[in-house]
């Protein structure tokens, strides 16, 4: 879960009620330390038209994957096989391809306490089995392309999303 607050301060004597300061999208540091979970992905249903889903990396606390509200709830895009089987291996290859070659004025290391989304990503993905160490920031770009395919590769094996997405499919015609 991706909880975030907005904290409003008010003024308590004097103008009751009038507003002094304002910040939006807070989150919450983690009470138990690393072991806690950190959500990387913000999911956020919107009217697209007839795009299903997109990616906005503008926001400097987290990703957030916007997908089209006729599709369903994001309770449906987080459970849904055959959705997470297609979209998320394409939403990690986006993902990694703006941190490691977009995003290359900046130097982003893994570290999964990092108040970076990008260093955060680096964490999740270079923690999985079988992946490679992240290339250094002044990698070539098509090292940087292999490591990405490696990853993507790795992903779509730890969450066996083929084989699930067929599974999936066979469900669905029975």
């Amino acid at each position: 879960m991706n909880l975030q607050f907005r904290i409003k301060v008010v003024e308590q004597t004097g103008e009751h009620g009038k507003l002094l300061a304002e910040a939006d999208r807070i989150m919450p540091i983690p009470s138990g330390g690393p072991t806690e979970r950190i959500g990387i992905l913000a999911v956020k249903l919107e009217d697209l038209g007839n795009q299903a889903w997109t990616l906005d990396l503008t926001d400097t606390s987290i990703p957030t994957l916007i997908v089209n509200r006729e599709i369903g709830s994001k309770e449906y895009v987080r459970s849904n096989e055959i959705f997470f089987a297609l979209l998320f291996p394409a939403v990690v290859r986006e993902i990694l391809t703006q941190v490691l070659i977009i995003d290359t004025e900046q130097k982003f290391e893994p570290d999964a306490e990092s108040g970076d989304w990008q260093e955060r990503w680096l964490y999740f993905v270079s923690s999985m089995a079988r992946v490679d160490p992240v290339p250094a920031a002044d990698a070539d770009h098509m090292t940087k392309v292999q490591w990405i395919d490696q990853a993507i590769r790795v992903f779509c094996d730890s969450h066996q999303a083929c084989r699930t997405f067929l599974d999936s499919c066979k469900g669905e015609t029975a």
